[in-house]
């Protein structure tokens, strides 16, 4: 049997599932388990897109802008990308060479 609501979900489970929840909570959780149910009833690639539109809206409307926000650079995901190449070893050098080649007349 296929709940259409948290309201329905709730009522086969029954609210002594949750002694400590108020009702309006135990609506929420009836209705996020309603969402994870429906969204485990989906082929994998629906289900992947599913977890990629969450973690957008979780980037638009939660997460703090990158330039606002006060991260330290040593927890940056982008420290050391580049410290095994050897041509970067002297970055002032490696730049001036880029820089060289590509105005050069």
């Amino acid at each position: 049997m296929r709940c259409t609501s948290a309201r329905m979900y709730g009522a086969m489970l029954g609210a002594s599932a949750f002694p400590d929840l108020s009702k309006f909570d135990y609506i929420e959780v009836m209705a996020n388990r309603e969402l994870i149910e429906q969204i485990k009833q989906l082929p994998p690639e629906a289900q992947q897109e599913a977890a990629d539109f969450v973690d957008y809206l979780s980037n638009k409307y939660l997460q703090k802008d990158a330039f606002t926000s006060k991260k330290s650079i040593l927890n940056s995901p982008f420290r050391g990308m580049w410290k095994d190449r050897q041509d970067m070893k002297d970055s002032t050098k490696w730049g001036s060479n880029i820089r060289k080649s590509r105005f050069a007349k």
